[in-house]
């Protein structure tokens, strides 16, 4: 009796008392395990599993959704370099735009005795 309460059942007398001698059935010739070690058995050559690939799933980011992803992943060389260009334009006229209203001083200008008091209130 095994450890699960079960009885082997045997074919015949002659494998009863090769079991009961605790011979392995790997090393008796005549035996499927021994042909299986050996390879002259057929052991699932034929049927492989297949295995299941994972695939891809595009998700949304945050401030962008879906149709965005797949329209900047889709697009051409020249389509980002025509919007890189439109980004700089629009940073240079930003940019003209800032200088023509900001204090014609600037930050240079600042005394240094006005720069030691803010520093000063910041770290309060």
């Amino acid at each position: 009796m095994s450890k699960d309460c079960k009885l082997p059942v045997f074919i015949n007398k002659k494998s009863c008392r090769l079991y009961l001698r605790k011979v392995k059935p790997q090393k008796i010739r005549w035996c499927t395990a021994w042909r299986r070690v050996n390879k002259k058995l057929q052991t699932g050559e034929v049927a492989r599993k297949k295995r299941k690939r994972a695939r891809k799933v595009v998700r949304e980011i945050v401030g962008m959704d879906i149709e965005t992803i797949s329209k900047k992943k889709n697009e051409t060389k020249e389509e980002r370099a025509a919007l890189a260009q439109k980004a700089i334009l629009q940073i240079r006229e930003r940019k003209v735009k800032a200088a023509k209203t900001a204090p014609k001083g600037g930050k240079g200008a600042q005394a240094p005795a006005q720069k030691a008091t803010n520093k000063a209130a910041g770290k309060r």
